[in-house]
Parts: structure tokens; C-alpha cells; sequence
């Protein structure tokens, strides 16, 4: 009679589905064939498999290194930041500019090479490079201030289109020959408002 009670129930667990064996049991493998604890590389992101799971981990710089939240890689002219996003997925978001010299510089930050200085303007979601004006023998120029060299006159100028460069014109205040009608004789140089390396 025992015997053919086992043999009953034994058969309604084949009829209803039950697993053999596997109850508690984590899968071995996730989708793609990635076995349990290893990684993978997908996109600009890295996964781990937890338990028949891809997990993401974190991102990938441009050279492919593995990032995790809050650290940070250099891209064209840009300083970014590995983070994650309010359901904890992870993204990437601008955190700062980059200087020709390889600097970081964080929103609102000024520095300056020898002909201009520059700040780190956050707009929205992005940052940008921004040329404010010139530099003259380490001094800060903005935008229609002079510089009287001789019978010279330097003006840092804004032109049209937002390019800032030097404007060059004889020095009236000198006693010095020349011709009228060039008061001004060149723009020495202009070079965009933002970096796009």
C-alpha cells in the first residue's frame, strides 16, 4: 500500500512539471553563454554573470578600460564621469573641460595658454571649452581692452561670428609717420570660441 502511495505522487510530480534536482540551484550560465562569474564587454559598458544574470558593472573608456561610479576618462577635449542613473543603470556624463595640455578644469574654472584665456562653460547637460580673451605678457585681456606697445595699439576684439583675435593700429599718441588710412592694419589671429579637438 506504501508502495503504491510513493509511486502516485511520485508520478504527479513528473505530470505537474517539478524539476529533478535542480531546487535551489542557481544557473550556471547567462544569456550568450557567459558563465557564471565571468565578465563581458557590450557597448561602452562591462557585465558580470550573478546567478543567470548579465549584472552591469560599470563603463568603458574610449581605450577600453573598465570603469566603475565616480571615476573619470578624458575624450576629445572633455572630462567624464562614470555614473549611474536614478534605476542604476550606468551612463556617462560630462564633468569638466580639458585644456590643450591635458589639464582638467571643472564648470566655471578659467586657465590660459599664451595668447588666450579660456573658461569651462556648462550648458544643460554639457560642458565647452570657451575663449573669454587674450593674454599679454601673462596678463588677462578682456574682450575691446588695449595694449599700447610703442606706436602700436593691441586690442583684444570680439569679432562677428564670436572669434576673438588681436586687432593692430598705429598708436595716435606717438609721434610717429603714418599713413591715415590704414588705421587698422591686420587682425594678427583668431581662432574659435570653443575647442573641438
Amino acid at each position: 500500500m506504501l508502495y503504491l502511495i510513493v509511486a502516485v505522487i511520485s508520478l504527479a510530480s513528473i505530470a505537474l512539471g517539478a524539476p529533478t534536482g535542480t531546487v535551489g540551484v542557481p544557473p550556471t550560465t547567462c544569456p550568450g553563454g557567459v558563465k557564471n562569474g565571468e565578465t563581458k564587454e557590450t557597448g561602452r559598458f562591462w557585465y558580470t554573470c550573478l546567478d543567470g544574470k548579465l549584472t552591469m558593472m560599470g563603463c568603458l573608456s574610449d581605450k577600453r578600460n573598465r570603469l566603475t561610479k565616480g571615476q573619470t576618462f578624458k575624450s576629445s577635449g572633455y572630462l567624464f564621469e562614470c555614473t549611474t542613473t536614478d534605476k542604476g543603470d550606468y551612463t556617462f556624463m560630462y564633468k569638466g573641460c580639458i585644456s590643450e595640455n591635458g589639464d582638467e578644469h571643472l564648470p566655471l574654472a578659467t586657465w590660459e595658454d599664451s595668447n588666450y584665456w579660456y573658461t569651462c562653460t556648462k550648458t544643460g547637460d554639457s560642458v565647452a571649452a570657451e575663449i573669454k580673451g587674450c593674454i599679454d605678457d601673462g596678463k588677462r585681456l578682456n574682450p575691446d581692452e588695449t595694449v599700447k606697445k610703442g606706436d602700436l595699439v593691441y586690442e583684444c576684439k570680439r569679432y562677428d561670428g564670436g572669434h576673438i583675435g588681436w586687432n593692430i593700429y598705429p598708436n595716435r599718441a606717438e609721434t610717429v609717420t603714418y599713413n591715415p588710412t590704414l588705421d587698422h592694419i591686420h587682425v594678427q589671429q583668431t581662432v574659435p570660441v570653443q575647442i573641438t579637438n
